[in-house]
């Protein structure tokens, strides 16, 4: 019997954590060592390398395991197909959101190395309002610079953030926040994660409709959205549960309206091909976006 590979490639803070974890909570699915096994961000010779040695520096058993799958990407499948052969399972996978940034010569690879082990291919990217989904990063980064030598698990610190979301709001002032966000939402970084213009027609080339699921964060927490990516992934006993949140980031006061005008426009293009392959989610779900848009 054939199985099936579920590869989540993005977008980053859009609920892929969330996501991954309820195809997780399936009998018939077997996660890999981890969520995001990031193996084909770093096969140039450039970005292994600094990979490779990062991961020597932290050695321990999933990071041995993931420097091999770099050194040679077929153990990685092969790593898959075992998970696969057991009887009970139907489904493998994983989701590591950076994804986003292949070209599409590799998404093609990876398509074809997974037809060769006969895997049928389930591909999900979830898509968010490219100006919520920067303050959402721009959270989660200035959580990790102010946080990072506090030794606090992820569920302690989500409860911490959903009791107070607002939590570094007054370190910074103003001035400081609009200088840190400039210099994320134009870096190359944000810009892979955020441009869907670039991603998406690389999936649709390289995927057909079954293999496909694009779908919006913004209307991801309800029972159409279980019932349509039910009917897609084809898990049995997949469930949602929608009041627990994942890796929640700490919000900031609104920007000004002149510079999320900046913003927004920075990634025009984007919002507007969102609105031509989905005129009416993105015209109802963006709404707010939209009015700053030239």
């Amino acid at each position: 019997m054939n199985k099936t590979f579920v590869l989540g490639v993005g977008a980053q803070k859009a609920g892929t954590s969330w996501l991954f974890q309820q195809i997780c909570n399936s009998k018939y699915f077997q996660k890999g060592i981890t969520k995001e096994m990031r193996v084909f961000c770093y096969l140039n010779k450039k970005e292994k390398t600094k990979r490779l040695k990062f991961l020597k520096k932290n050695i321990n058993k999933k990071n041995n395991l993931l420097a091999s799958f770099l050194k040679s990407p077929r153990k990685y499948y092969n790593y898959f197909q075992k998970l696969a052969s057991n009887d009970s399972v139907t489904h493998v996978g994983e989701i590591t959101p950076l994804y986003c940034s292949l070209k599409e010569e590799e998404f093609q690879n990876i398509s074809n190395k997974l037809d060769k082990r006969n895997f049928y291919k389930k591909i999900i990217f979830i898509v968010r309002d490219p100006y919520k989904r920067l303050l959402s990063q721009f959270g989660m980064r200035m959580l990790r610079k102010d946080l990072s030598h506090l030794r606090i698990n992820s569920n302690a610190l989500n409860q911490e953030l959903i009791k107070n979301p607002y939590i570094l709001a007054d370190k910074y002032s103003e001035k400081e926040i609009i200088e840190e966000m400039r210099k994320l939402y134009q870096s190359d970084g944000a810009q892979i994660r955020t441009k869907y213009d670039v991603v998406i027609p690389k999936l649709i080339k390289v995927f057909n409709e079954k293999e496909l699921f694009i779908d919006f964060f913004e209307d991801m927490f309800n029972d159409d959205f279980y019932k349509r990516f039910k009917e897609f992934i084809e898990l049995d006993d997949l469930r949602m549960e929608f009041n627990k949140p994942n890796n929640v980031t700490p919000k900031f006061r609104p920007l000004p309206d002149d510079f999320k005008y900046e913003i927004i426009n920075f990634y025009g293009e984007t919002y507007r091909y969102m609105k031509s392959l989905f005129p009416n989610k993105t015209s109802s779900l963006w709404k707010e976006s939209l009015t700053y848009l030239n």
